[in-house]
């Protein structure tokens, strides 16, 4: 079985998995999860990877887990200092600063 992390924000990742029992326990003592029911999925703060990839060792070969890249990682856990407002947006079209 899979279980695929992707980021969905800058603060939060979701997992995508099928059923597996043991998984499902883990993911509920984590104390940021949430499980979407619509969509199936589990959601994390970020702060919470490394603590879910721990956990998550124990049900190997069961459960294969694909973690966010480290580079991913590195970028979102090292917020640049830089002001949002501080950056020249003038020459993007207001379109795309729409779709920001």
């Amino acid at each position: 079985m899979q279980a695929v992390f992707s980021l969905v924000s800058r603060e939060r990742f979701e997992v995508t998995t099928g059923f597996h029992a043991r998984l499902i326990d883990i993911f509920k003592a984590v104390p940021s999860s949430q499980f979407h029911p619509i969509e199936e999925v589990w959601s994390f703060d970020l702060s919470d990877h490394d603590l879910l990839l721990q956990r998550t060792d124990s049900l190997a070969p069961e459960v294969a887990v694909t973690a966010l890249p480290s580079y991913v990682l590195a970028t979102f856990r090292h917020q640049s200092p830089v002001e949002l407002y501080s950056v020249n947006l003038s020459p993007v079209r207001p379109s795309l600063l729409d779709q920001l």
